[in-house]
């Protein structure tokens, strides 16, 4: 197996600058060039890469994000894994 680090310098931490990489075009995947051109979410990538406190705000984003996908409905028909790595046979 290859590990690739998606986020030069600080691939060790969880920090905000993955959104600095993809200013300086240094992204790693054709999704963060995108992100950074998309004028939907550019606007996104420049505040947090010029945040005051940039972990602060990412950090309440990231919650966010994740909180709304938790109101996402549950699947109620098909197989439910207790294994993810696993392929569903149903």
């Amino acid at each position: 197996m290859v590990a690739v680090a998606l986020d030069d310098g600080s691939q060790f931490n969880f920090d905000t600058s993955y959104f600095t990489n993809i200013q300086n075009n240094k992204g790693l995947l054709r999704i963060d060039a995108e992100i950074g051109s998309d004028p939907s979410t550019s606007a996104i990538v420049n505040t947090l890469a010029a945040s005051a406190n940039p972990s602060s705000l990412f950090d309440k984003s990231f919650v966010s994000s994740i909180v709304a996908m938790g109101e996402i409905g549950v699947l109620v028909s098909g197989t439910v894994r207790t294994v993810c790595s696993d392929i569903a046979t149903a």
